[in-house]
């Protein structure tokens, strides 16, 4: 199951959100005990708990890529109350270190570089706007369906006919740094790897 906690006190107040659709505009709300159920028709696309310091001490800020077990277990009684399946723990964010094989230049447009990355075990084609990047530099990259730390999707396209099957993110895609133009180059990960769940043992 595809979803994303945020929670950000600072600017939108007591409330965690829990993103399921973020490609659908939901189109009605319909109150619930603590939360708010937004539809999209009769799909459920997101749940805003209101008030949840009531239930648990949050300090996160933004984006919950791996919400741990107490804050699963809050989240699942409070669904539960409004008869919403619990939710999976988190087996994989979606975002996952890549290392870099090769870099051309767009015959395009002189901003944006067509790379080729590598999982390990297969090539991986996309395109990116961020620079600079190195022949054997490790990235941290979205994958296909995953839900970023700004609540929208990233999924595979094509750019120009380029297939784009990652999405190489910057320190402040991350929230970790104000850069916004380079990728983020992580340490100690293996090809492959999830950023947010690195293997046991690190």
């Amino acid at each position: 199951m595809r979803y994303r906690l945020f929670y950000e006190h600072r600017t939108i107040g007591d409330i965690l959100m829990l993103a399921y659709e973020p490609r659908l505009v939901p189109d009605r709300v319909e109150e619930g005990r603590e939360a708010a159920l937004l539809y999209r028709g009769d799909v459920l696309v997101g749940v805003n708990f209101l008030n949840v310091s009531r239930a648990i001490r949050l300090r996160a800020h933004g984006m919950i890529a791996t919400p741990g077990e107490e804050l699963l277990h809050v989240v699942n009684a409070l669904l539960e109350e409004n008869g919403i399946a619990p939710l999976p723990p988190t087996t994989d964010t979606g975002f996952h270190v890549l290392s870099v094989k090769k870099v051309e230049e767009h015959p395009l447009d002189e901003r944006l570089f067509i790379l080729t990355l590598s999982d390990g075990t297969k090539e991986i084609p996309t395109v990116s706007g961020l620079a600079p990047f190195r022949e054997g530099d490790k990235v941290v990259c979205a994958l296909p369906g995953t839900i970023l730390r700004d609540g929208t999707l990233f999924d595979s396209c094509k750019d120009h006919g380029i297939p784009v099957e990652a999405k190489p993110l910057s320190p402040r895609d991350l929230a970790l740094g104000e850069e916004e133009g380079i990728p983020f180059r992580p340490e100690g990960y293996e090809d492959g790897e999830d950023f947010y769940l690195p293997k046991e043992g690190k």
